[in-house]
């Protein structure tokens, strides 16, 4: 016998459908850790009954959000474990590892595909974010997150000033690595993110997105640092530790 540990934020999409389904008819035992919804116009989710399947046959229901929680229904809530995302951890370490030295710099981390999806006009975008970091003294840095050399990445994300970004990773990377950061909301998820465990601002991909990205990068420079919690940390090792007792349970 053996228990499956099923991570991946973005695993409740319509496209993962064959997975989830090849998934309950095994039987086998199965919890889930940092899973939560895609909630945008052309990013389809999975059906009711399948989803509800998958969170009656769970053993553990490790959530990143409430939106996502508010879907599984009260017979199974006693199975929630909502927590932050489980990178937080391994992203902390891995930016502790040497000395971070923080430069001018505003990196603007890009999601392409959502923001084309939201009918954001993403040449416009990115040349008001580069006006704005030239107001503040800024050198203007574009990244898309999608080389996956993750070392890259933190450490880009860790020395930058501030922030700005479409991707749910760029927000996760900067609050592990204490950096300010507004995210542009084109998915419910980056937004769940940000209000349910941050102090971010998240704005939404609409016709006043220019002018409050404007206000949002005036406001964060005046503020403390928001800085991830012990407590956060934490939490997340405990949802993986109850779960890791399942697996050492099925031996």
């Amino acid at each position: 016998s053996c228990h499956c540990i099923i991570g991946g934020g973005g695993l409740l999409q319509g496209v993962f459908t064959d997975f989830w389904q090849a998934l309950v008819a095994s039987n086998l035992d199965f919890s889930l850790l940092g899973v939560g919804l895609n909630r945008m116009p052309g990013r389809s989710g999975l059906k009711t009954e399948l989803l509800q399947s998958i969170f009656a046959q769970a053993t553990i229901l490790g959530l990143r959000d409430p939106m996502t929680v508010a879907l599984v229904a009260p017979e199974h809530r006693d199975k929630v474990r909502l927590h932050t995302c489980p990178a937080h951890n391994f992203i902390r370490a891995q930016s502790h590892k040497g000395n971070t030295v923080v430069q001018p710099v505003l990196l603007h981390m890009l999601h392409e595909a959502d923001l084309r999806l939201a009918n954001v006009d993403i040449a416009a975008l990115k040349e008001h974010v580069q006006m704005l970091a030239t107001t503040h003294g800024l050198t203007y840095v574009e990244a898309t997150n999608m080389n996956n050399n993750f070392t890259t990445a933190i450490a880009q994300v860790a020395t930058s000033q501030v922030v700005v970004t479409s991707r749910l990773h760029g927000c996760i990377m900067s609050y592990a690595t204490g950096r300010p950061c507004i995210g542009i909301a084109c998915d419910a998820k980056l937004s769940q993110y940000i209000h349910a465990h941050t102090q971010y601002t998240s704005v939404l991909p609409d016709a006043n997105l220019h002018a409050n990205i404007s206000l949002a990068l005036d406001c964060i420079t005046q503020v403390p640092l928001p800085q991830i919690t012990s407590e956060q940390l934490h939490n997340t090792h405990t949802v993986a530790q109850e779960i890791l007792q399942q697996v050492a349970s099925c031996r």
